[in-house]
């Protein structure tokens, strides 16, 4: 199997006084928003990246004129919509990093092409690399058979990732993970390198900022000759078990055996519990903090005694040589020695006094000529497969599929599109499951499938009905409880709503940010929320009927609603978690973000204490 590395890159577009929402950009011209860049235009291709088995046989890796752009992600699970460029697959042969920095700068320059007149500002990025996993013939990471519950999380995915990448994940957090910290880091005060096991056997690094390129060369060189080196670590003691080397690797604590082995690694290293992107391992605190305050002059604790970051670095490079000769040319190897030697100067040392990364001055800088000229000299032609851009209506593309509320799907007929990706949740309240289906429908199919919706009756025939369609599912317990921290504290709001009368009331808090808009309370989502919402958990005579009667109340039932229903885990006095339905504010809507200002924040994160004050 060919293997592949890739990298994305999220942007928010403001026009300079409000950061535009996704609604709002797809509504800037008849052909969206990618009707401003003569670069980019729709096609038939396949998605991006990882997605799916690539075939590579005829991947001419001197290309440079193959990047995909489009809208990204789940529009409500981010407080703002993102822009992502994301490189093609990459193949892992010799020397990929190169191809990799130019589908990097070509993809920037699409953005900022596409956001002519109005500023680009970097959000976060992602490195991934799939990863050389078959070992006796075996795959370390088929899920079916190796399976980490163990990686922190947050939401209600409970922490199931492949063990390869998760094991990974571990030992380069002790490891290597200061040196890579040092060169990819900025000067934001939003800081932190997650590792996350992703599927499609891969390991991603995520960063919530997006970096200069001559940093991702050497921190992306970086990267993968550990990955590399930690992968073969993994494979050679395991082989010394010959064919009882299963029951070994899915011990839980196997990585520590690995760790252990070890020559150079830091000391008292913390993960946190509950991660930011759901699912990661990050510092908890040390050496992450230590590197963003004192850069290159930071300490850090390691078995080997306290050395400088850059002393830490250049002891990893020795270690990784082979790997870093064999992945990394002349050049790139130059370009990460300059960051370990001072020659070069990362961003959490420049101490600017902007430290958001905005697109068009880095452009300016780098490029040194305008985004279209610079494509055409590349000759572009490459089409790209723009994802959520196809749906007339994208509110309604992340959403729920109940006999309560049947969501439509709207494609625009007078556009050149093949097939169209969503994701959805089925609500089965026959067997209390509830399924996260990510879909495929073409341009061909679409008919027979909007039939298929609007005929079917119940969770089950449409299930039945969704097959041909299926990319990926996942199911969860549907649960009984709803958590309320508004105007549902009330006993004769939610009694006067269809089948809720008030069974059960239970003292509870969760993660978030709780904003006064006079008449009601809205709690925000944040990945970097540390902030606490109380409320209570309420189960109800009829859950079914009742939400079916309160997504009319919160608005959820509209095609930008106010309020988004959300599954997430809430705490409890003794600290247990439940799953819970909450309701959550759509911070794209108008009314809510026009409200969202520190004067409207509720310290406590009580309702009753702010309409009381």
């Amino acid at each position: 199997m060919k293997r592949i590395i890739g990298w994305e890159d999220e942007f928010r577009v403001t026009d300079g006084s409000t950061i535009l929402t996704l609604d709002e950009l797809l509504v800037k011209s008849p052909r969206e928003f990618f009707a401003q860049a003569k670069h980019i235009l729709l096609s038939e291709r396949k998605p991006p990246p990882f997605e799916e088995s690539i075939d590579l046989a005829d991947y001419d890796s001197s290309r440079t004129d193959c990047v995909w752009t489009w809208y990204g992600g789940k529009i409500y699970d981010e407080q703002d919509s993102l822009v992502e460029a994301s490189s093609p697959p990459v193949p892992l042969l010799a020397y990929p990093i190169g191809n990799l920095i130019q589908a990097i700068l070509t993809g920037r320059a699409q953005i900022g092409e596409l956001a002519d007149g109005m500023k680009a500002v970097g959000v976060s990025s992602q490195l991934n690399i799939m990863l050389d996993s078959y070992l006796l013939g075996d795959d370390l990471c088929d899920e079916n058979k190796y399976v980490d519950l163990n990686v922190p999380t947050q939401g209600i995915t409970k922490g199931r990732a492949h063990k390869l990448g998760s094991d990974l994940a571990r030992i380069m957090v002790h490891t290597v993970g200061p040196a890579i910290a040092y060169i990819f880091f900025n000067s934001s005060q939003r800081k932190g390198a997650i590792y996350r096991p992703r599927g499609h056997k891969r390991l991603e690094l995520a960063f919530p900022f997006v970096a200069r390129h001559d940093q991702i060369m050497a921190g992306a060189l970086l990267s993968l000759a550990a990955v590399e080196y930690f992968t073969k670590a993994i494979k050679d003691d395991l082989s010394s078990f010959g064919e009882h080397f299963v029951e070994k690797f899915k011990d839980a604590a196997y990585y520590q055996r690995v760790l252990d082995a070890f020559p150079l690694k830091v000391v008292n290293v913390r993960l946190k519990h509950n991660v930011s992107f759901r699912l990661g391992f990050e510092v908890a605190g040390g050496y992450e903090e230590a590197i963003l305050k004192d850069g290159s002059e930071a300490e850090i604790q390691t078995n080997w005694g306290k050395m400088s970051i850059r002393q830490y670095l250049k002891e990893y490079m020795a270690i990784l040589k082979g790997e870093l000769i064999r992945w990394g040319t002349t050049e790139e190897r130059g370009v990460l020695n300059d960051f370990a030697y001072g020659l070069r100067v990362p961003e959490v040392d420049s101490k600017r006094q902007h430290p958001h990364f905005l697109l068009s001055e880095y452009l300016q800088d780098v490029i040194k000529d305008t985004p279209s000229n610079f494509l055409n000299r590349l000759s572009i032609r490459q089409e790209t497969y723009p994802i959520s851009s196809l749906v007339k209506e994208p509110s309604k593309m992340m959403g729920h599929w109940s006999d309560n509320m049947l969501v439509r799907r709207h494609l625009s007929d007078d556009q050149d599109w093949h097939r169209a990706s969503f994701e959805l949740l089925v609500e089965d309240y026959a067997d209390k499951k509830l399924h996260s289906l990510r879909l495929d429908v073409d341009r061909e199919s679409l008919p027979e499938y909007l039939k298929m919706e609007r005929q079917s009756t119940d969770a089950k025939e449409f299930l039945g009905g969704i097959a041909p369609y299926k990319r990926s599912e996942r199911e969860f317990p549907l649960p009984d409880f709803i958590f309320v921290y508004g105007t549902f504290l009330s006993d004769g709001v939610v009694e006067s709503l269809r089948r809720g009368k008030v069974l059960t009331r239970i003292e509870a808090h969760t993660r978030g940010t709780l904003y006064n808009l006079e008449e009601f309370p809205v709690l925000i989502e944040s990945y970097y929320d540390v902030s606490v919402v109380h409320g209570q958990l309420i189960k109800v005579e009829d859950i079914k009927e009742f939400l079916r009667a309160s997504d009319r109340y919160e608005g959820a039932d509209k095609p930008l609603p106010l309020f988004i229903r959300v599954l997430r885990e809430v705490i409890l006095g003794d600290d247990s978690k439940v799953l819970a339905w909450m309701y959550i504010g759509n911070a794209n809507h108008p009314i809510i973000r026009s409200s969202l200002n520190k004067a409207n924040v509720i310290p406590e994160g009580r309702w009753q204490s702010a309409i009381t004050a």
